[in-house]
């Protein structure tokens, strides 16, 4: 728990936002490819509308994702490697829920679609052998969907999520407190009367002190 507490927003919000975008999108084209047809209206509404609702499945996903990269990798600042270790792991992630996102909008689909068909069975349009037979390739479809919308969520992923790490510099930020590119072990305080002031010229030295025993410098 205090491993996800340490875990930055402004990492994982992000990363979250784009695999939520861009593993819905898959979601909605094959929700209008093999699924019922009262569900495949107005596509591009539905994807903004779902990505919002799905949001929150998915930060928690990259929140957990960062927080064991975190303890595996530390705080930062991550070798290239470690980014790429780190990133694989928000993918995976990410992509699972998009599977089990895929398979419940494959579940309902299938029980609209049976609906539609136990109607068409009923006005004998089709008979029960017919029936039999469109069940079955009813599963078998919403099947391979399922499995091919993964894939399309895996792919996407990596692609989306890559570029977004890739435009902040190839950095990966895995720390809640202060930028991982300066930790805090590598800051030396420095006292103010060490501090040499510059001025137009010359440079000033701290000021003479007398228990030092040295003689201030001439002119």
């Amino acid at each position: 728990m205090t491993g996800i507490r340490q875990v930055p927003w402004r990492t994982a919000l992000p990363l979250a936002l784009v695999a939520a975008l861009g593993s819905e999108f898959w979601v909605v084209a094959v929700r209008g490819a093999v699924g019922a047809t009262e569900r495949t209206s107005e596509p591009f509404a539905q994807w903004v509308l779902d990505s919002a609702v799905v949001l929150p499945a998915y930060l928690v996903a990259v929140v957990v994702a960062l927080s064991v990269a975190r303890r595996r990798y530390g705080p930062g600042p991550l070798a290239p490697r470690q980014v790429v270790g780190s990133l694989l792991m928000v993918v995976l992630a990410a992509t699972l829920v998009a599977a089990v996102l895929l398979a419940v909008d494959a579940v309902v689909d299938y029980r609209l679609q049976m609906q539609n068909l136990g109607r068409s069975s009923a006005h004998g349009s089709c008979t029960d052998a017919c029936f039999a037979q469109q069940h079955r390739e009813t599963i078998v479809l919403q099947v391979k969907a399922v499995g091919l919308g993964t894939v399309l969520a895996l792919v996407s992923n990596v692609v989306l999520l890559g570029v977004l790490v890739a435009l902040r510099g190839g950095r990966l930020d895995l720390s809640a407190g202060r930028s991982a590119a300066y930790p805090a072990h590598a800051r030396v305080a420095v006292p103010r009367h060490e501090v040499l002031r510059v001025v137009p010229g010359r440079v000033r030295e701290r000021p003479h002190r007398a228990h030092e025993g040295v003689p201030p410098p001439s002119g």
